[in-house]
């Protein structure tokens, strides 16, 4: 994975150093320079060296996460060394242990082995406990309260009918309130942030659950009905797509919760079946409530589908021409707007400064060599899961935190959700926490 991370920010720096033009917004105009056609090569050096930069900073912040949630808290490593020195005999003491090297969440399930007399005892691990370490509980905790919160701001801000974001910030575009949800100025992108929360959330609270029913000891027997706290925040967050009326959002927060419906059940094969029932009452708890909210809303706006795809096909016809004309290192990663208008027929023809649709923009922008890059770096992210090494996970934490990349991926086929830097920068946080897994399904739930 870091290798492919280098490969990606050398590809932008090599096409931003080796930029075959600039534009000139006030002439509308390409300047033209001469460059390596051989080499990666941007037609907008100023674009091409923002998204450089934008992803250098994200590049930075996954690694530095990764590494932050694959460490132990000051807790978590003196408990560790009490630990070790507990089950250490004197005569192991200052040999090294390879439990030294074991992520934070297996230290519940270090233990002493016995072992022939006079050898030193070794460890091994049991996979009867996979506790979350307090870092990653830390940080999907705040996902879940963060997203319930923009939720509730959202459409507390929708039913007041304000079109300022937030109740004072004017928009340049879309300054109808129905276009706006949240801080957004575009309603899509809103839902497209909730749709990658609610999915985690929802796994956390599964795991939380989970653990919280293995407890034996009065004060954890307090302190676990503390996890269901998480519910009445799945619950605003995953309607708040449906309020939203974007129509993308409220297809894909749809498709999840059917599907995440599925992953409960069979996750939950061995409860009591009254455990299952409100499991499923609470899901369909989340379609009344975005149906009842903004249900009209979104029907009117579904009827309008077809005429305003029309015209987004359009524009993918325009942009398919770009694709095929710059196909081995496309035109240089952020510069799809300035290039766009020299494929329009007209004037009058749309002139967007996003495709809405981000897997063609992306092929257009970074060319299939670009592509191939970034798809390898993406899939050796998800196989990292299925790796030892990291944090030790029970697979349907994993498997819904994929559920929520899969509808931001799938959303992306009609919509922009990679040009938002807060919904790119979130996704980053998904795949990092994924990068620090060992998902381990031998651990029935």
């Amino acid at each position: 994975m870091a290798l492919l991370t280098a490969l990606i920010l050398a590809y932008c720096l090599i096409s931003a150093l080796n930029a075959r033009a600039t534009y000139d917004w006030s002439t509308g105009s390409l300047i033209y320079r001469d460059c390596l056609r051989w080499l990666p090569h941007s037609y907008d050096a100023p674009s091409t060296w923002r998204a450089f930069w934008n992803y250098l900073a994200l590049a930075a912040f996954f690694w530095s996460l990764r590494d932050w949630l694959l460490g132990r808290t000051a807790t978590e490593a003196r408990n560790f060394q009490l630990t070790s020195s507990d089950l250490c005999p004197p005569s192991s003491v200052l040999r090294p242990s390879p439990s030294t090297l074991l992520p934070p969440s297996s230290l519940a399930r270090e233990v002493a082995s016995p072992t022939s007399p006079g050898r030193p005892s070794s460890f091994v691990i049991r996979h009867s406990s996979f506790s979350l370490p307090s870092r990653l509980r830390w940080l999907l905790w705040l996902l879940s309260l963060n997203g319930a919160l923009l939720a509730v701001e959202g459409i507390a801000q929708r039913l007041s009918g304000t079109n300022k974001l937030l109740w004072f910030m004017p928009t340049r575009l879309n300054r109808e309130a129905l276009s706006q949800f949240g801080p957004y100025a575009y309603r899509s992108n809103g839902a497209q942030y909730l749709n990658l929360i609610w999915p985690v959330a929802l796994g956390f609270w599964w795991h939380l659950r989970h653990e919280a029913r293995r407890r034996r000891t009065a004060t954890a027997r307090r302190s676990a009905w503390l996890h269901h706290l998480l519910l009445p925040c799945i619950l605003v967050t995953a309607a708040a797509p449906i309020i939203s009326t974007s129509r993308a959002g409220a297809i894909v927060a749809i498709v999840l919760v059917l599907l995440a419906g599925g992953l409960l059940m069979f996750a939950m094969r061995r409860r009591h079946p009254l455990t299952r029932f409100f499991t499923v009452l609470f899901l369909c708890a989340v379609f009344a409530v975005g149906a009842y909210v903004g249900g009209d809303q979104l029907l009117e706006r579904m009827g309008e589908f077809e005429v305003n795809f029309a015209g987004r096909e359009a524009s993918y016809d325009m942009a398919r021409d770009m694709a095929r004309d710059y196909l081995l290192f496309g035109i240089g990663p952020g510069a799809f707007a300035p290039m766009f208008q020299f494929y329009r027929s007209s004037l009058d023809d749309y002139w967007p400064a996003q495709l809405h649709n981000d897997w063609l923009e992306t092929r257009i922008t970074f060319g299939w060599f670009g592509c191939a890059l970034i798809a390898l770096a993406f899939l050796a992210n998800q196989a990292r899961a299925f790796l030892p090494g990291g944090l030790a996970i029970r697979w349907p934490l994993a498997a819904f935190i994929w559920l929520a990349l899969a509808g931001c991926l799938l959303h992306a086929r009609w919509d922009f959700p990679f040009q938002i830097y807060s919904i790119l920068g979130l996704f980053v946080i998904l795949c990092a926490v994924l990068s620090s897994f060992s998902v381990r399904p031998t651990a029935a739930p």
